[in-house]
């Protein structure tokens, strides 16, 4: 599955995606993830724009979501 995205809802929508298809709670998957489960519902629900940007990265890894970035360099 791929994702375009300029924003973290939408990185979140993905993180619920993969966390409600792997079977886990937001709970379960706060402690696999390392993080509390109001940072998690923080990140799934796009609604703080300021997370923290490593944490963010953490959940990602540890779900097994991988981050692309690309770079479109004009010259």
């Amino acid at each position: 599955m791929d994702l375009y995205t300029k924003n973290i809802k939408d990185i979140g929508i993905l993180v619920r995606k993969v966390r409600v298809a792997k079977n886990l709670s937001q709970e379960k998957a706060a402690g696999l993830t390392g993080v509390g489960r109001r940072f998690l519902s923080e990140l799934e629900g796009g609604k703080k724009p300021t997370l923290e940007f490593g944490l963010v990265l953490q959940v990602l890894n540890r779900l097994g979501i991988k981050l692309k970035l690309e770079a479109k360099i004009d010259g």
